[in-house]
């Protein structure tokens, strides 16, 4: 977290209120924020709302002693903050609301949900390019480097060192319904 801190400490209690940008490793996460920020002996939490690719974004990282963590993100930019989180760049805009449940200390093994609408994926793989030129909406999306269009998309992951894991894959349009499973290693991509 890079900004300003302005907070109370109070026996083991500290709550403060920041303002600047978090950053995931060397890149920015979220720019231009707000957080609140809470930690005593029982819970850990970091909540607030900041820009990601110019999108609104709302975050709540939180710990209970004891037990792994959760972080939630909610965006107006999906593809913008599933680019930021090294997931994909093939997805364009798309409201989105991302649950992680962590199950290692090391943050490299964790499972959640990925919830989107409106969005696009751009450089499909060429069985969803194919299937959706069947219908005339799915031409000129494709032509026009828009990708093809998807009205909701919903997905339950897993996450263990650069393995990802999914099943329950489901996206759907007017014109076409996927459903889908698998893994994909994000290093070798």
């Amino acid at each position: 977290l890079i900004g300003n801190l302005k907070g109370t400490i109070k026996d083991s209690s500290f709550k403060s209120i920041a303002y600047g940008q978090i950053l995931l490793g060397r890149g920015s996460l979220l720019d231009s924020g707000r957080f609140e920020i809470h930690s005593d002996s029982k819970i850990s939490r970091l909540k607030g709302i900041g820009l990601v690719g110019g999108a609104e974004t709302k975050i709540n990282f939180q710990k209970e002693y004891d037990k792994f963590p959760s972080l939630i993100f909610d965006t107006s930019n999906g593809g913008e903050l599933l680019n930021a989180l090294g997931f994909t760049r093939n997805i364009k805009s798309g409201d989105m609301k991302i649950n992680i449940k962590f199950l290692s200390d090391e943050y490299d093994h964790y499972k959640g949900q990925i919830k989107s609408k409106k969005f696009s994926i751009i450089n499909a793989p060429g069985i969803i390019n194919s299937l959706s030129i069947l219908s005339f909406s799915g031409i000129g999306s494709i032509i026009t480097g828009e990708g093809v269009f998807f009205d909701k998309g919903e997905v339950n992951i897993e996450v263990k060192n650069k393995d990802f894991n999914f099943n329950k894959l489901y996206l759907t349009s007017q014109s076409l319904g996927i459903v889908a499973k698998g893994n994909l290693n994000l290093e070798k991509d």
